[in-house]
């Protein structure tokens, strides 16, 4: 099987393939966070590197302030095994 790459096309990501509920319940955690406890810092992980992940949701983003990309992470674990 040959590797998937993003080639810009924002249907990879926001197509029939994505789970919407979970979209949208990340974007109002966020909020509710941010609304709550405007200091407070989300990190999500993310191994898709979906496209709006770190926007606020004010912007259409999902909220988080940080993306812990597992990809990098998995190719060291990887490389030192």
């Amino acid at each position: 099987m040959g590797a998937v790459a993003f080639t810009g096309n924002y249907n990879e990501y926001f197509g029939f393939a994505t789970d919407v509920e979970a979209v949208v319940y990340l974007m109002l955690v966020n909020d509710l966070i941010h609304g709550l406890f405007p200091e407070a810092v989300s990190i999500g992980e993310d191994v898709s590197g979906m496209p709006t992940f770190c926007l606020p949701t004010q912007d259409g983003g999902i909220g988080f302030n940080y993306r812990l990309h597992m990809a990098v992470a998995d190719k060291w674990i990887e490389l030192l095994k």
